[in-house]
C-alpha cells in the first residue's frame, strides 16, 4: 500500500481516483483514516468513492462514511460524500437523509435520492414524487419550515405502509 501521507493533495486525489479496493483491508483502513482526518473536500470525495469499490469491512465503511458526512454536512462540498452513501442501506437514518433532501444544494438533493432508493422503502414513483416535493420546497426561496419537513415525512410514511 502506498504511503499516502507523503503525497501532495493532487497525488492523493489521483491515487484515490484510480484505486480499486476489493478486499484489501489495509488499504480500506488507510483510506477511512485519511478521509476522516482530511479537511480537503477533493481528497474526502475521492476517498469516499474509492471506498465504494471495497468488498470487505462494509459495516465499518458505512459507519465511517456516515460519521464523516455528519461532520461535513454544513459545507457546500459534500454531495459526492452523500452519493458514496448510496452504496449502503441507511434505513435507520431516513430522517437525516430526508432533511438533507430538503436543505441541501442540488447535488446533495440528487445524491440523497440515490441513498433513499437504496433503502427500498418506497417505489421509484413514490420516491420520485417525494424528491420532487423536496426539490420544490428547497428551491422555493422561502424559509424551510417544520411544517414542510413533517409534510414530507407524512407523505413518505404513508407510502411505506
Amino acid at each position: 500500500m502506498l504511503e499516502l501521507d507523503n503525497l501532495d493533495i493532487d497525488e492523493k486525489v489521483d491515487y484515490l481516483t484510480n484505486t480499486q479496493l476489493g478486499d484489501n483491508v489495509e488499504a480500506i483502513n488507510q483510506i477511512v483514516d485519511l478521509i476522516s482526518s482530511t479537511n480537503d473536500a477533493r481528497v474526502r470525495n475521492s476517498g469516499a468513492l474509492a471506498l465504494m469499490t471495497a468488498t470487505s469491512k462494509q459495516d465499518e465503511i458505512k459507519k465511517s462514511l456516515f460519521n464523516i458526512l455528519k461532520k461535513h454536512d454544513d459545507s457546500d462540498n459534500f454531495g459526492t460524500l452523500v452519493y458514496a452513501c448510496s452504496g449502503f442501506d441507511f434505513s435507520n437514518e431516513v430522517k437525516y437523509f430526508i432533511n438533507l433532501a430538503l436543505t441541501g444544494n442540488a447535488e446533495v438533493r440528487m445524491s440523497t435520492g440515490s441513498v433513499l432508493k437504496k433503502m427500498k422503502m418506497l417505489s421509484d414513483n413514490d420516491l420520485d414524487s417525494a424528491m420532487k416535493e423536496a426539490d420544490k420546497i428547497a428551491t422555493s426561496g422561502k424559509e424551510f419550515s417544520k411544517e414542510d419537513y413533517f409534510n414530507l415525512i407524512s407523505f413518505l410514511k404513508s407510502k411505506m405502509n
